[in-house]
């Protein structure tokens, strides 16, 4: 699958770079490993996917506010027990997302890194 293929590449980002060498590129890429199982439907492992980013994040000291919020909505998506309310959590983040980035021009430079907004926009069209 593609998301097999998704995950392998991104397997080779995390175990080739440094945390210290690219420590944004590092982390985006440990949400997009989240973003990537709950496509799958893997929910269960987010959690642990979901402790792992928040350790690498906090221990940057400049991160983007994206990740945060990124961070937080995942891990909404990933406690579901009411499928009902994931249009509205998913309305939710692309709300703050959108908000932040258009607030701030350095917010919107993490969608250079991975674009939220397009992303919740994709998925909202399922």
């Amino acid at each position: 699958s593609h998301y097999g293929d998704a995950l392998d590449a991104l397997d080779v980002v995390l175990e080739d770079f440094s945390a210290e060498l690219r420590p944004d590129v590092y982390s985006f890429a440990l949400i997009l490993k989240i973003i990537i199982h709950f496509e799958m439907g893997n929910i269960r492992l987010m959690p642990y996917l979901i402790k792992t980013a928040q350790y690498h994040i906090s221990k940057r000291n400049r991160l983007f506010q994206t990740e945060r919020v990124a961070i937080k909505y995942l891990k909404k998506l990933s406690k579901l027990k009411n499928q009902s309310v994931q249009n509205n959590i998913i309305d939710a983040f692309y709300d703050e997302v959108f908000s932040l980035v258009n607030q701030n021009e350095l917010e919107h430079r993490s969608l250079e890194v991975f674009d939220f907004l397009a992303w919740i926009d994709r998925w909202r069209d399922k």
